[in-house]
């Protein structure tokens, strides 16, 4: 077990390395049961029970919708409660949903409990550890957030392939036990390790004091009484709420959302109408996640190198770049193509995300802003973007109109990035430096 008291007094370490890296475990795990295991159950549940793959599809819906939504209070529940209690919460709200899913003979049941995993997990999601990151650093921000969400794209190298093989060998109720095990192994040790901020530990952000500031003058805010200098969460909360720097960001994750989502739910059977096997198809997914961890840490550079701006651009646009390249693919070399294009850029997008909302936002109200980026995102990566491209298949026959349109949407979103900067409010006033 970590002293984490000792460990920052003796260490040559910062101790919030350890944070990433706890936190970086519990993504993984949390990844991997709510993602990329779902495919794995698709064909099984059809077997089983007679369900479509569209039925079964609203499992994972109501996951992401419920952990979009969860994730909004997140970041207010991190400052007010701390990442251990939440961390422990969502571990056991998580690992009983699992449980619950092993039972499933209805799709009620499978609807309702895999609700209560995206609620659960919203607990041990992006949101509050995307918060946490954000208090450890500030100048190696963009690396830390690369390697924290870098568990994304471990989950599924490391466990769509593992649960595969639980599947086929013992079926997918034994499969979710296994994952709610996995949550109560991985979740509760991380506890040992976690701190919400340096401060709690006598530290600062990337170990570093930070320099004398200046006393400067009150600034009056406008609309109100008070001083900039002194402005209160909910005010600085309310001014961003009211910005268009928010609803641009917000806007752009959502149309990236609806392309990225819209394209990989249907990237398995895009490749298998190639008659491409089964086997091979799976391997195509799951080499899409693992390259999503060179992104993760790629665009965490490029972050700190340029501005956030610029890589949030870059990722949507290698992402459009993919998506044509898919368009012209009759073999497999070119779908590998697409793989290594758009792979490396869509794991990059749950870094550059909370990176965007930090440097438009101030930290006070970080968690709370990120949570309604998020949810954005989430909205139209899983109410909007795969029925979407299930409802044009179906009518036309083909996925050339749907991964067309979704083309059209990068492009949409990368206007909007672009703008949000322009228009972004410099809350941060007198006492709060501006970040990005």
């Amino acid at each position: 077990m970590i002293d984490p008291q000792s460990s920052a007094t003796e260490s040559r370490i910062f101790y919030g390395w350890w944070v990433v890296a706890a936190s970086c475990a519990v993504l993984t795990v949390w990844s991997w049961t709510g993602f990329y295991a779902f495919g794995n159950m698709f064909i099984p549940l059809e077997d089983q029970f007679g369900w479509t793959r569209g039925q079964i599809a609203i499992g994972q819906s109501s996951f992401m919708i419920c952990g979009g939504v969860g994730g909004v209070f997140m970041g207010r529940l991190v400052s007010r409660h701390g990442i251990k209690r939440l961390v422990m919460v969502g571990g056991v709200i998580l690992s009983t949903s699992l449980f619950l899913l092993s039972t499933t003979n209805s799709l009620w049941q499978l609807y309702l409990f895999y609700a209560m995993a995206g609620f659960g997990g919203a607990f041990s999601g992006v949101v509050p550890f995307a918060t946490v990151v954000s208090n450890w650093f500030k100048i190696k921000r963009g690396r830390a957030m690369g390697f924290t969400m870098m568990g994304l794209a471990l989950g599924a190298l490391i466990f769509s392939p593992i649960t595969a093989l639980i599947v086929s060998e013992f079926g997918w109720r034994v499969a979710f036990v296994v994952m709610g095990i996995g949550v109560l192994c991985v979740n509760f040790p991380a506890t040992l390790i976690l701190k919400t901020k340096p401060q709690d530990m006598g530290l600062h952000p990337d170990g570093i004091m930070p320099a004398p500031q200046p006393v400067l003058s009150p600034i009056p805010v406008s609309g109100g009484s008070g001083t900039a200098g002194v402005v209160k969460e909910r005010s600085a909360f309310s001014i961003a709420m009211k910005s268009p720097a928010f609803w641009f960001v917000a806007a752009g994750f959502f149309f990236m959302g609806i392309g990225t989502l819209g394209i990989l739910n249907h990237l398995v059977p895009y490749v298998r109408d190639m008659g491409v096997s089964v086997k091979t198809a799976g391997l195509v997914l799951g080499i899409f996640g693992g390259t999503g961890a060179i992104g993760k840490i790629g665009f965490g550079l490029l972050s700190e190198k340029f501005s956030v701006r610029y890589a949030v651009m870059l990722s949507f646009s290698l992402q459009a770049t993919g998506a044509f390249i898919l368009l012209q693919a009759t073999s497999l070399p070119v779908v590998w193509l697409y793989v290594a294009v758009s792979g490396p850029a869509s794991g990059g997008v749950m870094t550059v995300l909370p990176l965007s909302v930090g440097a438009l936002f101030p930290l006070r109200v970080f968690g709370t802003v990120f949570g309604l980026v998020n949810l954005a995102l989430s909205t139209g990566a899983s109410i909007i973007g795969p029925p979407l491209a299930g409802f044009l298949y179906d009518h036309y026959g083909s996925y050339n109109i749907p991964f067309t349109a979704f083309i059209g949407m990068y492009l949409c979103a990368i206007v909007l990035i672009y703008f949000a900067w322009g228009v972004s409010p410099r809350l941060r006033g007198a006492k709060v430096a501006f970040e990005g």
